[in-house]
């Protein structure tokens, strides 16, 4: 059994054992043990190098032929030394790699960092100015019945040739054929504000003098889309039918449409669909109050958060017969109106012609106040009591009118 250390040490005391046992001073070629201590005295370092390659004799010796042999220590400029130094370059090599890599992995996650906090400020600014425009156009259409024109010159003008391109793509049609089309019904295609304006531009270009049908409901327009739409609106476009229903409609895109009402640019009008907006009192209060409707028949207002003011407004409006003289079918349902709402339409609508349906399904107001209003516009008479009387009624006469004339179910 041979005890050293690698490296050279302190050594106090070395003693060789001979096979018989005898202890010499000087190191004989068949030693069995060598014992070795630490020490604090210096020894030197071509002693402990001989002791080592000794020892390693010694080792080879005493080891049982089952174990492999101890390799020696590699001499200088041998192969396993050059094999060693090899694999200690290519083990620094590879750390070196990992340390690049986690280097590359650290400057990859701030990049996309910086990606992130760039589209949140592009979405902020777009957002702030989106903001501006909006408080812009409430601004101008209290003020003024002209359309509203955004500054920028040319820049817009280039703008609203790259909306009208975009327009098309969405819709899948040419420029031609969107210029000549008669009925243009773009439900749910996403326009968004962009496809708004495109549409815009090509309306107040008078690019589009035969369009009398227009469906653009459930594009998420909101109030900025709808404005657009509405400034681009002109006399010169025959239009009969106008649906903007389901596209978050406020206050800002209802005052742009009672300025284009305002200003006689929806001359011909006869159906106009707000439905499923968020209009509420004060933007139907404006619709109102715009320049008389005289062709409009079917205005349908339903799920718009309308109370009292608001259906007070339309009902005067009504009443007065000149600025929806000529309607024929209101559409109330889905609304906030109660039974006070109820009660200041019957009042309201009292001694006027008998020509007008309204629809007031699912509304707070009970049934008492529901059979007044409708009493008060003529569509029940004194006789019948609860809707569920005039309703049997109604469907047959709806099924034998479509039975005989064959017309289309709106």
């Amino acid at each position: 059994r041979v005890k050293m250390a690698s490296t050279p040490r302190h050594i106090k005391r070395v003693s060789f054992s001979s096979p018989g046992g005898r202890e010499r001073a000087a190191a004989p070629p068949t030693y069995r043990r060598v014992a070795m201590s630490t020490s604090p005295y210096p020894v030197e370092p071509e002693m402990v190098e001989s002791l080592k390659i000794k020892c390693h004799e010694v080792m080879m010796e005493d080891l049982p032929p089952s174990l492999p042999p101890p390799s020696p220590p590699p001499a200088p400029g041998s192969q396993q030394l050059r094999t060693a130094e090899a694999e200690s370059k290519a083990a620094l090599a590879k750390a070196d790699a990992q340390a690049k890599l986690r280097r590359a992995e650290e400057l990859e996650n701030q990049l996309k960092h910086l990606a992130r906090s760039a589209v949140e400020a592009r979405a902020a600014a777009t957002a702030a100015q989106l903001k501006a425009e909006t408080t812009a156009r409430a601004v101008h259409y209290a003020a003024s019945i002209t359309p509203y024109a955004a500054e920028g010159g040319t820049l817009v003008l280039e703008q609203g040739e790259a909306a009208v391109q975009l327009l098309c793509d969405k819709l899948s049609m040419p420029l031609e054929a969107l210029r000549e089309a008669t009925a243009l019904r773009a439900s749910g295609l996403g326009l968004g504000l962009s496809g708004a304006r495109g549409l815009s531009a090509l309306l107040a270009g008078q690019s589009m003098k035969h369009l009398e049908v227009l469906v653009l409901s459930s594009n998420g327009l909101g109030d900025l889309g709808v404005a657009a739409v509405a400034d681009g609106l002109n006399a010169a476009v025959p239009l009969l039918s106008l649906d903007i229903s389901s596209n978050s409609i406020a206050e800002v895109g209802a005052a742009a449409l009672a300025q284009a009402c305002r200003r006689g640019a929806l001359p011909k009008l006869t159906k106009l669909n707000l439905s499923q907006n968020d209009i509420g009192d004060s933007a139907a209060t404006k619709l109102a109050a715009a320049a008389p409707l005289d062709r409009l028949e079917w205005l349908n207002l339903a799920a718009n958060q309308i109370g009292t003011g608001g259906a007070t407004a339309l009902a005067a409006a009504l009443r007065d017969g000149e600025r929806l003289g000529g309607l024929r079918r209101l559409s109330l349902d889905r609304n906030q109106l109660d039974d006070g709402a109820m009660q200041s339409l019957a009042a309201t609508l009292a001694g006027r012609a008998p020509t007008l349906e309204v629809y007031l399904e699912s509304n707070p107001a009970g049934e008492e106040a529901v059979l007044a209003v409708l009493r008060a516009v003529g569509s029940i008479g004194e006789e019948e009591q609860a809707p569920r009387r005039a309703r049997p009624s109604a469907c047959r006469a709806a099924a034998v009118g479509l039975a005989k004339s064959g017309c289309a179910c709106q």
